[in-house]
């Protein structure tokens, strides 16, 4: 979806796959040289608007890096991708940080002026439940209600 949104270009050390393919959260963002920005180097940057994110502490901090490139949608908006959603206890405290309270700081926190305007939640119809976890990021945008999309995907079945 990010990939469609950016024209068909995928960002810097993006990966795309069915299941959960990365444990970051990638600030995607525009500038003409396309590369990878470190989680601590986007909070420290003050003409960015991630500084108020160092309050998660540094178990979030190396798990968020910024991807830049020169799509044109990225002069208008900035894209975050975040890590999947898990299943297990055991992988959700191996994290580090709390997910649910970090997509609820973005999602509802004014930072440096800019705000949130759209959270878009993808729905894999092919699973029988929802994980813990994505009840509690649901639970969390309580009061968002009017950013929330939900999409439904449908993966292609393997023939029998």
């Amino acid at each position: 979806m990010i990939k469609y949104l950016l024209g068909g270009t995928e960002y810097p050390g993006s990966m795309i796959g069915p299941e959960p393919t990365t444990d970051c959260f990638t600030v995607i963002y525009y500038s003409e040289n396309p590369g990878t920005v470190m989680g601590t180097s986007l909070a420290t940057d003050s003409s960015l608007p991630f500084q108020s994110l160092n309050m998660f502490g540094s178990a979030f901090l190396t798990r968020m890096r910024g991807a830049t490139l020169p799509a044109p949608v990225l002069e208008y908006m900035t894209l975050i991708d975040t890590p999947g959603i898990l299943s297990g206890q055991k992988q959700r405290t191996s994290r580090g940080y709390d997910f649910a309270s970090v997509v609820n700081y973005i999602a509802t926190k004014e930072v440096n002026y800019v705000q949130v305007d759209m959270i878009i939640l993808l729905f894999d119809t092919s699973k029988l439940d929802i994980s813990d976890e994505y009840k509690q990021v649901i639970q969390c945008l309580k009061g968002n209600e009017e950013k929330v999309l939900f999409i439904q995907i449908l993966l292609p079945q393997p023939a029998k």
